[in-house]
């Protein structure tokens, strides 16, 4: 490595000969060496080594690279669905978490429209935005909170209160749904219902998982035979 740097700092650029090289450090998070100058071994964690091995352990850095992780460590910049499905799969936690999240995913839709939930969706604003909109997205504070256990605390503290609000509430508890297959009316159906409900993707229609037949959908079909019959009443007319 150092020869490929032509054993020159990554950071000053500091030149020095094959026998002083010793001296430099490596940097666990840039992959590269420097000078004592510009890598004081400071330790912090590695985004990658958190996401690939949900390895907490701090590593010696140079300072640049310290002070960036400092900046960005609260900025909601790593999708795991992006990055690695499997990861939900191999860490339960993060498994527990996305379910919590997609749980008030669901559940904001109804407090937001609710003018009896106000106090209850004040508590939602107090999150970070994306903890609710875009569930797979995480900071580096983030997964430091899922390893400790913190960040599920709150988020089921919220779902528990979130879900005995619309189920008890009349403005909210009518806008549940009726499966359509079956049209078992007396079984009212919610998106937060992870274990039992499946949603359609395009119309976000929800029924019982045992009765939905992916792209069967009853919506979707009254859909697009509506526009089939649009579509064709246009070619008349014209």
């Amino acid at each position: 490595m150092l020869q490929k740097q032509h054993y020159r700092c990554a950071g000053c650029g500091l030149k020095v000969t094959p026998s002083l090289s010793k001296r430099f450090r490596y940097c666990h998070y840039l992959g590269k060496y420097f000078c004592t100058s510009c890598h004081q071994n400071r330790m912090m964690s590695i985004p990658s080594k958190i996401i690939d091995k949900w390895d907490f352990k701090n590593y010696p850095i140079a300072d640049f690279a310290r002070d960036f992780l400092n900046k960005i460590w609260n900025d909601p910049l790593f999708d795991i669905s992006a990055i690695d499905n499997n990861v939900y799969k191999k860490i339960k936690c993060l498994e527990i978490t996305r379910e919590l999240r997609l749980k008030l995913h669901y559940a904001k839709r109804f407090l937001k429209t609710c003018r009896h939930s106000e106090s209850l969706y004040s508590e939602f604003q107090k999150l970070p935005q994306h903890l609710m909109d875009d569930i797979h997205v995480y900071s580096l504070e983030d997964f430091t909170q899922v390893k400790s256990g913190d960040l599920q605390n709150v988020l089921r503290s919220l779902v528990t209160s979130s879900l005995k609000h619309i189920k008890e509430c009349q403005l909210c508890a009518v806008r549940g749904f009726v499966c359509e297959y079956c049209r078992d009316y007396d079984d009212i159906l919610y998106p937060f219902e992870l274990n039992r409900v499946a949603t359609c993707t395009s119309c976000r229609t929800c029924y019982h998982k045992t009765c939905f037949v992916p792209e069967k959908c009853p919506k979707c079909v009254r859909v697009r035979a509506k526009q089939r019959l649009l579509d064709t009443q246009t070619l008349d007319n014209s």
